[in-house]
C-alpha cells in the first residue's frame, strides 16, 4: 500500500518508502525516493524508542508524514 503523495519537486506518483542500514550499529534510516526525478528524502528525527524496530517504525512515519505535507492553499 502506497500512502505517499506524489513528488512535490517533479508531480511523479512513482514513488516509495526504502530505508538505508546505518553500520556499524544496524539502525535503519528510512526514507524516500522518486523514480522519475531521483530525489532521496529523509528527515532526522530525535526517537524514544531504544529497540531497533519500534525506532525503525517512528522514524517511518515521520518521513512519511514530512513528505505528505504540503503548504495549504485557498484552495485546500
Amino acid at each position: 500500500m502506497n500512502n505517499l503523495k506524489p513528488c512535490p519537486f517533479c508531480g511523479s506518483k512513482a514513488v516509495y518508502q526504502t530505508y538505508t542500514q546505518e553500520y556499524p550499529f544496524g539502525t535503519k534510516r528510512p526514507m524516500i525516493f522518486c523514480n522519475l526525478c531521483k530525489i532521496e528524502f529523509s528527515r532526522e528525527d530525535e526517537s524514544p524508542y531504544i529497540d531497533v524496530d519500534k525506532d525503525y517504525e517512528y522514524r517511518k512515519n515521520a518521513v512519511i508524514h514530512a513528505w505528505n505535507r504540503r503548504k495549504e492553499t485557498e484552495n485546500d
